[in-house]
């Protein structure tokens, strides 16, 4: 099992805008993606860990601490986004991620922990 804690308020997945007919990110979600993903790298490297999944896929809690904003879905999906960027998981297809679970409880401080490790159906 692979644990994280990202201290912070986590930046919801935004829906792609449009200008010109191309499609792009706002300037502050990428930001956060790209800080949050070389998070996930520095900590897997921290924690000893390669590749830890196999072919029956990858089980992932998220369990968000505090006043963070937006739906709990856009939360996970922004989660997903990070560690997809970081390597820490290949995708965020049913390929890969066949458990997935969010929850949301109160507190002072603000933080995520994330809970990877290979799914067992």
């Amino acid at each position: 099992m692979i644990n994280f804690k990202l201290d912070g308020r986590i930046i919801p997945k935004a829906r792609p805008r449009v200008f010109k007919k191309r499609a792009y990110l706002p300037q502050n979600y990428r930001a956060w993606k790209d800080a949050s993903a070389l998070f996930f790298q520095k900590e897997l490297k921290r924690q000893g860990w390669t590749n830890f999944w196999d072919e029956n896929g990858i089980d992932v809690s998220i369990v968000f601490i505090g006043k963070h904003k937006g739906d709990l879905d856009n939360l996970a999906g922004a989660i997903l986004d990070a560690l997809v960027d970081s390597g820490v998981i290949p995708d965020d297809s049913l390929k890969w991620v066949k458990k997935l679970s969010a929850i949301h409880l109160p507190g002072e401080t603000l933080f995520t922990e994330i809970n990877l490790s290979p799914f067992h159906p």
